[in-house]
């Protein structure tokens, strides 16, 4: 994946090479200079893994796929998420983008 690095004043950016919209597998897509870190994919607040806002002073937000959750929503949606029989909508959810299959 290529990606467009902008290094501001204040933070750090990563974009999508072909679309322009902020996105990192993974890793933040923003690093403030602060400390602060933004998850997105494919433009949306994003993170499978734990919060997709950390800010220095320790407020977390939990985001899927551009949707805020509680940390106990967050929780079973993961939970429901991590079941093994997913659909091909909700593995293209998961990946970002559309897949096709060969048989």
């Amino acid at each position: 994946m290529k990606y467009i690095v902008e290094v501001l004043e204040n933070s750090t950016r990563w974009k999508d090479f072909d679309t322009g919209k902020l996105h990192r597998l993974s890793e933040p897509a923003i690093e403030w200079r602060s400390g602060s870190k933004e998850y997105f994919v494919n433009g949306k607040r994003h993170n499978l893994n734990g919060p997709a806002v950390e800010e220095d002073g320790g407020h977390k937000e939990y985001w899927i796929d551009g949707v805020r959750y509680i940390k106990g929503q967050f929780d079973i949606k993961i939970e429901s998420l991590n079941k093994k029989e997913l659909t091909i909508s909700q593995i293209e959810e998961q990946l970002g983008y559309s897949i096709k299959i060969i048989k």
